[in-house]
């Protein structure tokens, strides 16, 4: 790790990773660094990949840019729509990662609904608290 962008770089931590394997490192937050290099003992096919998250601060209420966005304006039964019912909603993030991660909450959503027998409407406006938690777990 390049603590100060500065080239000086140190050890930050050694991990033995088996084919077929993946590990998780994670930092500390009083670990520092501008740089991160990931090294091999020998010569290997590898890819690393890094998540940066900062403490979550957002409350349990949705910005009302997201109402609709899993649902339909007029049908309860729709769990994801495109633009939600602000048609600005997501005109500038359609990206493959974004559609992934809709894919993802929807399902927990269709979960939720079919665990309370109701329908995907009844999500956002009665079982948010509990959907909500499954998304931060």
């Amino acid at each position: 790790m390049d603590v100060l962008g500065n080239g000086q770089w140190k050890t930050f931590k050694t991990v033995q990773v088996l084919p077929g394997e993946a590990v998780q490192v994670s930092f500390d937050p009083q670990e520092k660094g501008e740089w991160i290099r990931v090294k091999t003992a020998q010569k290997t096919i590898a890819s690393a990949h890094f998540t940066y998250a900062q403490q979550e601060k957002r409350g349990e209420k949705p910005d009302d840019i997201f109402q609709g966005l899993a649902t339909s304006g007029n049908f309860n039964g729709a769990l994801l729509y495109g633009l939600g019912n602000n048609r600005r909603a997501f005109g500038s993030t359609r990206v493959m990662r974004t559609c992934g991660m809709m894919g993802e909450v929807v399902g927990m959503a269709a979960y939720v609904a079919k665990t309370h027998q109701t329908n995907p409407r009844d999500v956002y406006e009665k079982y948010l608290s509990e959907f909500m938690g499954m998304i931060r777990d």
